[in-house]
């Protein structure tokens, strides 16, 4: 979780703490993420807010 969230942060998604709880912030920084044009069609098979393998995935490809 907080890997994930530490890659959010990295691409200006995420600005909260890295404690790696699932919270109100990480679900909208996911739900943001997976909405961008670049990554829409890839993450289809994941619930909107939902960090599956296909969101996982994506960020890890894209996150520096």
């Amino acid at each position: 979780m907080t890997r994930m969230q530490r890659l959010l942060c990295s691409i200006g998604l995420y600005h909260g703490h890295r404690f790696g709880s699932y919270d109100e912030d990480t679900t909208a920084a996911v739900r943001t993420f997976q909405q961008w044009s670049t990554v829409a069609a890839a993450v289809v098979a994941d619930p909107p807010g939902r960090y599956g393998p296909a969101t996982r995935t994506a960020l890890e490809r894209l996150a520096p």
